[in-house]
């Protein structure tokens, strides 16, 4: 009897590879703008399909590690980033409010000083 000759099967890693991938895209696309949803959803669901193949695949870490990615790393993110973009659009609108409020008071201030000169050049004394 002759012994089985047995080749080594490469390891699949094409799952693993694609979905860091579309993860690092997703990233990508996630920092560049947040309001680019519609590209950056599908790239982590396909990095998380595809973390789930890497495991079936028995590349178990490297999809573990992926997934866990894809359900921490990328929502931490975009709270993280909405939080501070959020914070620093808010702070731009309030500065605006704030010039309008203070251009509208002078404005009022200005009509009133006017108004209060009208009142002293036709009041019943000048007339006397």
């Amino acid at each position: 009897m002759q012994p089985e000759l047995t080749t080594a099967q490469p390891v699949k890693q094409g799952a693993a590879l694609g979905g860091w991938v579309c993860f690092g895209l997703g990233i990508i696309t996630m920092y560049l703008s947040l309001l680019l949803f519609f590209i950056y959803g599908p790239l982590f669901c396909v990095a998380l399909i595809l973390s789930v193949v890497a495991m079936a695949q028995r590349r178990i870490v490297g999809g573990l590690v992926l997934l866990l990615c894809c359900l921490l790393v990328a929502p931490a993110l975009w709270m993280g980033l909405t939080t501070v973009r959020g914070t620093e659009t808010l702070e731009q609108v309030n500065e605006v409010l704030d010039a309008n409020l203070r251009a509208r008071e002078a404005a009022i201030r200005e009509q009133r000083e006017q108004e209060g000169e009208q009142a002293e050049s036709t009041s019943p004394s000048a007339f006397r």
